[in-house]
């Protein structure tokens, strides 16, 4: 996960075994999509942002403290070059 601080702390997973997992646990996959592409222009847009202004008072830096603009830059870059995905998901039991 892009906040995890140690490889012990991420979870991360492919699409089709987030999906797996959930119909092991009796979900019912209601929805489903890939915001992938939004997530970049997003991200691309919030360093642009942060780049000409600074960062805002109150936003994700708050939470995760100083790492946040490396972890930020680590997930861009992450999504541009197709090392992870975003899965969008209702799952109802």
């Amino acid at each position: 996960v892009p906040w995890a601080r140690t490889p012990e702390s991420s979870f991360l997973l492919t699409p089709n075994e987030l999906r797996n997992l959930l119909m092991e646990a009796g979900f019912n996959i209601a929805a489903w999509s890939d915001p992938t592409q939004a997530a970049r222009a997003w991200f691309v847009a919030l360093e642009e942002e942060i780049r000409k202004e600074g960062l805002p008072p109150l936003g994700f830096h708050v939470l995760l403290g100083p790492d946040f603009q490396v972890m930020a830059r680590n997930q861009r870059r992450n999504l541009e070059e197709g090392r992870i995905v975003l899965a969008q998901v209702v799952a109802q039991k």
